[in-house]
Formats: C-alpha cells, structure tokens, sequence
C-alpha cells in the first residue's frame, strides 16, 4: 500500500475549474450546494472537442505510470475510462460524441499497478460539463400594423436558453440607424407591440443564445400600417393561453446583428481552461467569480431524485399574453367560441360569421355561420395547427363589420393540438448493484410545445398479464432521469411505464413491456450441505429379488 502522505498528494490532482473563451455559466443559477459533487459547478460548452488540463506535483511524477480521464453521462450513475495520459503530458483531449452534461474525474495509475482512487472508493466529480452545440429554435412573425404602430410574436426554445438575452429591434426601410424594442414580459412564448413613429414598411430582427453561446436569429419584414376596421371581439371568458406555435423555426440568419467572434468553429480542440495552479491536499484554492452551481444530486443513487432542472427539453412557459394578441390552446378540433356582439340592436345581429386563417392573416375563408346568433358558436377546424379566427356580425341592413382582407390581423388565435407528448425510454432501467443496491435508474426524454411543470408520472407492475400499474412516485418535472428506491417484497420480475401529459391532456407512454421485463432480484443462492437426512433406514423398505431361471 502506498505511503498515506503519497496517496493525499495524489488526491490533489484535479482538472482545470475555471471559466474562460468558450465556457460559461448562466448566471440566474443558484442554489445551495449540499455535497462534494453539488459544490462542483456546472459549466457550459458550444464544442464536442476540448482539452482539460491538470496538474502534477514534480516530485511526485516518478511515482506515477499514468493518469486516467474517466467521464460519466448519466449524473455519475456509471463511470467509464475515456482518455489516458502520462504525468509529462498534462492535459486530456476530450471528444463527445453527442449533446449531453458529462461528469469529469481523474484516477491515477502508480508505477506499482495501483490505482487511486480504488475500485473500491466512491468516484468523485472534479467537473461537470454540458456540451451544447445546437442554436436555439427562435420564431418571429408580425402581428400586422396600425398606423404607426407595430406588432410581433416569437417563439423559442432551447433547453439551456438564457431567456434574458432576447432582443427585438426594428429599422425603417431606408434607414441605418436600428432601434431596441422594449420587451415588457420575457416568455418562451410572447407578443409586444410598440409605436414604430412611422406607417412606413420596417424590418424587424430578433436575437437570443443558450447558456454556451449559441445565437439564434431571424429577420421579418412589416408592411406599411394602414387603418383598421372595427372589428367584434372575442370574449375573454376562455382560458386563454400563450401565443400559439408560430411558423417552422429559423436558427440563424443574415441580419445585422454582431457576431461575436467566439462563434466561430474550429475542427482542432482548443485549451477550454486555464493554465491549472499547482495545488495541495493542504492547501486547495477555491475557485473564484464562479456564478453558484446548479442544485443537482451528485449522486443519483443517494435518495430521492424528484429532481430540479431547468427548462427542459419540451417544456413550455404559459406566460400570459400581451394585450390585444389573445391565443386559445384546445386539444379538439371541435370547440364552442364565446362572443359578443355591441351594438346588436333590440332583434340582435342578423348574421354572425366565422372566418378563419390558416397563414397569419394573409388569406381568409369563411368557415361557418351561427344559425341561431347567440354566444356561443360552434367551431370546427381541418387539423391541428394555427388558425387565426375572426367573427363578423351584420344587421338586416346589411351595416356592421366587414369581412377580414388579406393582410388583416386576426381578432384570436386558436392553436389546435390533438398530438400527445413524444416519450422515449433512452435505456432499459438500471437496476443498482453494491452500494445501489434496492435502487433503480429510470432514464428518459420526452418533448413537447406544452408541457406542464410537472408533467411526468413514473409507475410498476408485476410481470404478470392483467396486474395494475402503481405509482413509483407523484408526478415530476421533465428531467430526464429519476432514482427509485424500489420497496421492500417487490416481486423479482416487474415492468415500469413513463407517462408524459400536457397541458390539455395528451398523454403519451412507453413501457417495458415493449424491451423485456426489469429483474430486480439480486439475490445470490448459495447451497451447503447440512448432514443427513432422518428417514427410514437402508433395507427397511420393499425389496426386488432377481429371480433364478
């Protein structure tokens, strides 16, 4: 065994924890850090290919044969060997594969065959890494003009957005100078209108980017604003939700805004940290200017794992809408429309027509007329999708609205989703050994426009035809894993189904049953002989006698 004062010195080798070009934090994270792993921040990376130095004492380097990278995928669940180097070597080259958050740890090899930490001792994360390469998805469409006034919507997504960073600016045709549009309420899904000081055409661009430096963008043109025509409104009686999903998004564009240099690629890994410090088991230096690191298990095998995660893949915010650019979410295409009508007269309007959109307002159809015109009217859509709606109301004479142009806004939008959720179960559940014993991984990704905030719902059954499902936990977040600590007297052989809903209810499944079944017994039989059994005796029982011919 190698001397204790050279195991401490071995210990403190460790990987670069600094931010620099190319690596960032978000810096909204904070949450307490509770163990070893939860102390170790989080960071973010726009590049599969890196390299991460670290640092050996000199006096030690003699006693060392090699020096092992080992990286976890699954919040430290497995660890496997990635890279190996040797002590004059300081640093590894990493290449991921994919888009994931991987978990970084050092072992060193001694010139005795030795290997610290042991197979024995629990692998402790020196660094956790998300590598994301992917823009976020940003969707910008014009909710039409008013005179001087302007209007727009936008959609994004992205599962590691820096929702902070959305900027809006417009530029009238003819101009160089672009001016900020003041965003009043920040959401995935949103609207803003604002007064442009001119009818004249503009072009309006957005711009947002990911924890790891990703921008998105996307320039739209507005027409020149031109008067409106009174039109009827909608109630507000409905649930009205966020601003329904726009057209297919755009991840870049060639628009004005500045590029940061660090965008830019480069096939060859780039030193993503510092130069490390020489450090000692006495005397560790903490990092400094580190935002707070994200509040997650360390090990997911350590109790309960009702985790918390950012916006995941999928999730939606139901923020409420601006003023004057109201949106319906209905799970049916068949639905009842509440109105009103001002003005109707003592006999009421004499005709109340339906006109829906299915291109933002560029061309419009009649859809259906309210036999008896009173609130509500009975609306049947083609499919699922976006449809701008508008109601026109006339009298006998023929006086009241007129029927919507091309080019009009809509009085509502209605978003139709009849689809549910997309789940996936990324690998057969993980049933815990040694230490994890009793545990089970369970591992999925589910996406969604309109996901809840708890939308998940995790349940078992025997492998037994027609046994019910029972609930493994009340329902959680989108995080893409969870750790159950399966209960006592679970028979051997079970199934385990993922149930992902909506908001409007869609549900969609996965279950074992479609891989095989999850053995959770882990119990190891071992026979051993006890002696002999008591029974009746040699010759006391019936005897056969060959008989002589």
């Amino acid at each position: 065994m190698a001397p204790r004062g050279f195991q401490m010195r071995l210990a403190s080798i460790g990987l670069g924890l600094a931010l620099i070009l190319g690596l960032s934090t978000p810096a909204s994270i904070a949450a307490p850090p509770s163990t070893r792993a939860s102390r170790v921040p989080t960071l973010y990376h726009k590049n599969r290919s890196f390299r991460i130095p670290f640092n050996v004492d000199p006096a030690e380097r003699s006693r060392l044969k090699e020096v092992q990278l080992w990286v976890s995928n699954d919040d430290g669940f497995t660890w496997k060997p990635n890279t190996s180097t040797t002590p004059d070597r300081p640093s590894f080259t990493f290449k991921a594969t994919e888009d994931n958050e991987y978990w970084f740890a050092v072992r060193t090899l001694d010139t005795e065959g030795r290997l610290f930490p042991s197979d024995n001792d629990q692998v402790e994360p020196s660094m956790k890494v998300i590598v994301d390469t992917k823009p976020p998805s940003l969707v910008l469409q014009s909710d039409g003009r008013r005179g001087s006034g302007a209007s727009v919507r936008w959609e994004v997504h992205d599962e590691h957005l820096t929702l902070g960073s959305l900027a809006i600016e417009y530029q009238v045709d003819g101009a160089d100078k672009w001016r900020k549009v003041p965003i009043t309420r920040l959401g995935l899904i949103g609207s803003e209108t604002w007064d442009a000081g001119t009818a004249e055409p503009i072009t309006v661009r957005a711009q947002i980017e990911d924890h790891a430096g990703n921008i998105a963008q996307t320039t739209i043109s507005l027409a020149g604003g031109t008067p409106s025509n009174p039109g009827l409104s909608a109630s507000e009686d409905g649930e009205f939700m966020a601003p329904p999903a726009l057209a297919s998004p755009a991840h870049s564009s060639g628009s004005g805004f500045p590029t940061p240099g660090a965008n830019s690629r480069s096939t060859e890994p780039r030193d993503v940290f510092p130069p490390p410090t020489r450090v000692s088991k006495r005397n560790v230096p903490e990092p400094r200017n580190l935002p707070e690191p994200v509040d997650r298990d360390p090990n997911p095998f350590a109790g309960s794992s009702d985790r918390a995660a950012e916006l995941s893949r999928g999730s939606a915010v139901n923020e409420p809408p601006a003023a004057g650019n109201k949106s319906l979410l209905v799970k049916d295409l068949h639905f009842p429309l509440k109105y009103e009508v001002d003005n109707a007269g003592p006999d009421g309007p004499n005709t109340v027509e339906l006109f829906i959109s299915q291109d933002g307002g560029r061309t419009w159809t009649q859809r259906v007329e309210d036999q008896d015109r009173v609130s509500p009217i009975e609306v049947d859509l083609p499919s699922e999708g976006t449809f701008g709606l508008c109601l026109v109301a006339r009298s006998a004479s023929g006086l009241g609205d007129l029927p919507p142009s091309p080019g009009d806004a809509p009085q509502i939008w209605v978003e139709v989703d009849t689809t549910p959720p997309s789940v996936v179960m990324l690998k057969p559940p993980e049933v815990g050994t040694g230490r994890h014993v009793g545990k089970v991984a369970i591992t999925w990704r589910a996406t969604d426009f309109h996901l809840g905030h708890r939308p998940v719902s995790l349940s078992w059954r025997a492998d037994r035809a027609g046994d019910n499902w029972q609930p493994i936990a009340p329902p959680m977040e989108n995080t893409g894993l969870y750790i159950w600590n399966t209960p006592p007297n679970l028979p051997p052989r079970i199934h385990i189904r993922i149930e992902v809903a909506d908001t409007l209810g869609n549900v969609g499944a996965v279950e074992t049953t479609e891989m095989g079944s999850v053995i959770v017994d882990r119990s190891r039989p071992k026979s051993r002989i006890i002696g002999l059994d008591p029974g009746p005796s040699a010759g006391n029982g019936p005897k056969a006698i060959i008989k002589n011919q």
